[in-house]
């Protein structure tokens, strides 16, 4: 008999229901969003010891989308709606001051902060009020203690195993404009994944109501994830040997980008998290205490995917706007075959004259492409 995944089960119950399909996000969120339950679930129960430290599944994950269409917020409600009934009060307000988030924290360590909007979340974090809001959250992932204390001038607060899940959306364009290259210095931003959105091929116009059948299964299974006591989990052999060749390949790949070591450095240490997340959405494996090495290959890959598509993010926010219109006007000229118009260009990009010829003539300068009667020729690197 088959084993019950809850990741196949959860993207199951948001495409196939008998009632129909309950959004058209892409497969990417839909995963995002289990990973998301299985990690608020795991909380401080499951870890695996990582020197002197233990490695928790907390995670800070925004789905981006290319616009509002996307279903980030739908997909984001869809994971609340299955959490929520194993963990009523989980959720976290997305608007605070830093004094009054550690008053709750006091109460109710942990928890998951849902936000609608990425961008204003960070803004609010960054204001005046909240200033040191960024440092806090940050310590408080790092915080592998069962005891975390925050002097104020409100007072001390006492923050017994804080575990914080942020869980939101964004718009590209959004991300995009409001943050820039030294946002990243603080590592507040490395530590989260970005999910971007492929680009929607087809919209659904009806959605479908809930299966309850399949959304039972579902809650049962974070049921019985839940009864468990806590647990220390250890690799596999096979797993530790799959986790030393990712490591050797992600160092030799990402060695020299120096403005993402800090992120690729998390990452090696994050996959253990999602190794444990495929761990336990495996309802058979829910008690045992060795993780397989086919939840170590799921996590790797999942973990590649999170790479490519935060790497790429990061890489654009520390690119000057030059660089992106130099980087924008060289892809149309490789999709248009390596020639195009300048009259073309300005109706795809919708940039002003001025803008286009600044950008063309320094290709120019730097002998990428050629410029005749208003043609556009990208020049064969050498």
């Amino acid at each position: 008999m088959e084993q019950y995944n809850f990741i196949d089960g959860y993207m199951d119950w948001v495409k196939n229901g008998k009632h129909g399909a309950l959004t058209d996000a892409c497969d990417a969120y839909t995963k995002a969003t289990a990973y998301m339950v299985l990690a608020q679930m795991a909380n401080r129960k499951f870890y695996i010891p990582f020197g002197v430290e233990k490695i928790y599944c907390n995670l800070w994950l925004i789905l981006v989308g290319q616009s509002s269409f996307s279903r980030k917020s739908t997909s984001v409600k869809l994971g609340m709606r299955i959490l929520k009934q194993v963990m009523k009060y989980v959720e976290f307000p997305d608007n605070f001051s830093i004094q009054k988030f550690l008053e709750r924290l006091e109460n109710q360590p942990q928890g998951i902060c849902v936000v609608d909007e990425f961008i204003a979340f960070y803004k609010m974090m960054t204001r005046g009020y909240n200033m040191g809001a960024t440092d806090l959250f940050t310590s408080l992932y790092d915080s592998g203690k069962e005891e975390y204390v925050k002097s104020l001038k409100s007072g001390t607060y006492i923050v017994k195993n804080p575990f914080i899940n942020i869980f939101g959306g964004v718009v590209l364009e959004k991300l995009e404009s409001n943050i820039k290259e030294d946002d990243l210095t603080g590592g507040f931003l490395y530590r989260f994944f970005f999910v971007v959105s492929p680009p929607r091929t087809k919209d659904l116009d009806i959605m479908g109501k809930s299966d309850k059948g399949k959304e039972k299964q579902l809650v049962s299974h974070l049921l019985e994830i839940q009864k468990q006591e806590p647990t220390e989990l250890r690799l596999s052999s096979a797993s530790e040997a799959k986790y030393r060749h990712f490591h050797k390949e992600v160092m030799e790949m990402y060695r020299e980008q120096e403005n993402l070591s800090p992120f690729v450095a998390r990452l090696l240490t994050d996959v253990h998290k999602f190794a444990i997340l495929e761990h336990l959405a495996v309802r058979e494996n829910i008690g045992k205490k060795v993780i397989e090495e086919t939840a170590m290959n799921k996590a790797v890959e999942s973990t590649k995917q999170f790479i490519e598509t935060t790497s790429l993010l990061f890489e654009d926010i520390a690119t000057t706007p030059y660089q992106k219109r130099r980087r924008t006007v060289l892809n149309l000229l490789e999709k248009s075959g390596g020639e195009t118009t300048e009259s073309e260009l300005l109706g795809i990009l919708k940039w002003q004259d001025t803008m286009l010829n600044s950008t063309l003539r320094t290709l120019r300068k730097e002998q990428r492409i050629t410029r005749s009667d208003g043609r556009i020729t990208l020049t064969k690197e050498r």
